[in-house]
């Protein structure tokens, strides 16, 4: 048995050696003991207090401001994202900036085309924007005369004082005639609703300064150019014309200018290579003078489209609606001849204001009329109606005329569905209809040939 262990003696010992002989492996960090002071050393840092636990007066300083802004942020009208809203003027000419949400107000300013105005606030029923303009003035535009981007739901009501008490205006002065439609009834009333009296029948009735004659045209026979005395009641041909339209009246009463058929210039056929088309007839209409003691037809240099001439207060030129735009000739002048107002191909309807230094226009956009006003040199001075952005269709305003005085303008509106006499400030404020009483009754029809429904004199 002895010599048995020996061996097995042996096997053991090779057995311990070659593990002295291997290197220890790596001890698992979790069973390795650490001495008493190193672990108290590793412990301390993260026991004793440290300093930035401790509140500090910087720490609270920093926070207040913090809190502010986001307070000032959750307040604010325009939510993160949305466009603030804005406001352009729609068409090419300023608008009046007042004091308040109302035509009652004082002008403060104006908003001029294609210049954007921050809207701050609007008035209780969303009819007027209050606006900052780019100078920083604030003011009050009307709703219905811009264009409005960005959302208008959060903007505040607006709380104003009163507007200042308007003195009633005395009665609108003066008398009016006007036409129903192209050759149909024309009447004579009072500017104040009084008198109302059928004339006669025909086309584009023109007051005489002197108030006494009313001249207009006729194209059943005899055809050309009449005048009704109303103080005789009586009627007469001036002058036989063709196709004659809208005659106005020299300022002292003694000539009458007026549009008239001279000849249609036939149709033709145009071939370019193989390819042909046909250029329908075209009538040549001209301006001519006649004068009222005479009754002699003098005719005038002017383009071959004549319509709607009107004769300047200091009687130095007849201006009037050419092919190419607004027009002029000066009847006067030993060489009269015609020369250019406005390039504008949609101006129509021209009519002067008493003292001379603006010209009313109708002028079509896109599919409606609106009426506008220029200075004697046909520069845009204000666009006076404008449609309502909401509405369903864009109203037409045509066939305006100045008041004697030249602070109103009358006009046709079909706002409401229907003709509709109404007036207005020469500035375009306050729109309301006039003498509802009397023109309420009427049956107005309006052809879109540039006809004058009224005018109103001293």
């Amino acid at each position: 048995m002895r010599p048995l262990l020996i061996p097995l003696a042996l096997l053991i010992g090779s057995f311990a050696l070659t593990a002295c002989s291997t290197p220890p492996a790596a001890p698992t960090p979790t069973l390795v003991p650490l001495a008493g002071d190193e672990t108290t050393a590793t412990v301390m840092p993260t026991t004793r207090p440290l300093p930035s636990v401790t509140p500090l007066p910087t720490a609270t300083a920093t926070l207040a401001p913090t809190l502010t802004a986001v307070s000032a942020t959750a307040t604010a009208t325009v939510a993160p994202g949305a466009v603030t809203p804005a406001v352009t003027v729609i068409g090419d000419a300023a608008i009046h900036v007042r004091s308040g949400p109302g035509t009652a107000y004082p002008i403060v300013g104006r908003l001029l085309p294609a210049v954007a105005a921050e809207v701050s606030g609007r008035d209780d029923n969303g009819a007027w924007w209050q606006i900052t303009l780019p100078g920083g003035q604030r003011g009050w535009v009307a709703a219905s005369l811009v264009r409005l981007t960005g959302e208008p739901a959060a903007l505040p009501v607006v709380k104003v004082a009163p507007a200042p008490t308007v003195r009633p205006q005395p009665a609108p002065a003066g008398k009016i005639v006007f036409q129903e439609s192209n050759g149909g009834s024309i009447y004579l009333v009072n500017a104040d609703g009084s008198g109302l009296r059928r004339l006669t029948s025909g086309f584009d009735p023109a007051l005489a300064p002197d108030g006494q004659r009313v001249a207009f045209t006729r194209w059943n026979e005899p055809r050309g150019v009449w005048i009704y005395d109303l103080r005789t009641n009586e009627e007469y041909l001036l002058v036989q014309a063709n196709g004659a339209r809208t005659p106005t009246w020299s300022p002292d009463g003694s000539e009458l200018a007026f549009a008239w058929w001279r000849k249609t210039i036939p149709g033709r056929q145009v071939c370019i290579g193989d390819f042909c088309f046909d250029i329908p007839p075209e009538d040549y209409n001209g301006l001519a003078t006649v004068r009222v003691d005479e009754k002699i037809l003098r005719d005038l240099p002017a383009s071959q489209t004549v319509q709607s001439p009107a004769w300047e207060p200091n009687g130095l030129r007849i201006v009037y609606r050419g092919k190419q735009g607004l027009k002029f000739t000066e009847p006067g002048s030993a060489d009269a001849r015609e020369d250019v107002l406005t390039a504008n191909l949609f101006q129509e309807s021209p009519a002067w204001s008493p003292d001379g230094q603006h010209l009313l226009v109708q002028t079509r956009l896109h599919d409606h009329r609106d009426i506008f006003m220029l200075d004697r040199n046909g520069r845009v001075v204000a666009r006076l109606t404008a449609n309502d952005p909401l509405a369903d269709r864009a109203p037409n305003n045509v066939a305006p005329a100045w008041s004697p005085d030249g602070r109103q303008v009358i006009f046709l509106s079909d706002r409401s569905g229907s003709w509709q006499v109404t007036m207005m400030e020469a500035d375009g404020s306050n729109p309301r209809l006039f003498l509802p009483a009397v023109f309420g009754q009427m049956t107005f029809r309006y052809d879109f040939a540039a006809e004058r429904m009224f005018d109103w004199g001293s």
